[in-house]
């Protein structure tokens, strides 16, 4: 089966794995409660084997919950292989994630300062 792009994200969040972190730790969660054409996408990918049917939810809304099985777990391990990013990117995603933390100062005002260096060291 060829993956898409939707088959692959049901897959790492079934895992909660973020494509561009990887598996930098054991995935915390192994279900996906799929709603809409997700239903299908998650038939698709248990016919491949990369996935498993659970139970039916409680209420008559609630459809099956679906697992990622070894297969899926490998393929997604796969997918989501961190990508190496330059320094500079690491330093700007990290402004981005604790800029309002230092609101008054501006990304190169906080790079002067070395505030990135207590996050990520001197790289």
């Amino acid at each position: 089966m060829q993956l898409t792009p939707a088959h692959e994200h049901i897959l790492l969040h079934a895992l909660g794995v973020s494509r561009r972190e990887g598996f930098t730790k054991e995935p915390f969660r192994n279900w996906y409660g799929p709603g809409g054409v997700d239903v299908i996408r998650c038939r698709e990918l248990a016919e491949a084997g990369l996935m498993r049917e659970g139970r039916r939810g409680t209420s008559e809304v609630c459809g099956p919950t679906y697992h990622v099985t070894e297969a899926g777990i490998a393929e997604a391990k796969l997918i989501a292989s961190p990508v190496k990013l330059a320094p500079g990117r690491r330093r700007y995603l990290l402004w981005l994630r604790v800029g309002d933390a230092f609101p008054d100062l501006s990304f190169g005002e906080w790079l002067k300062a070395g505030y990135w260096k207590q996050e990520h060291g001197n790289d």
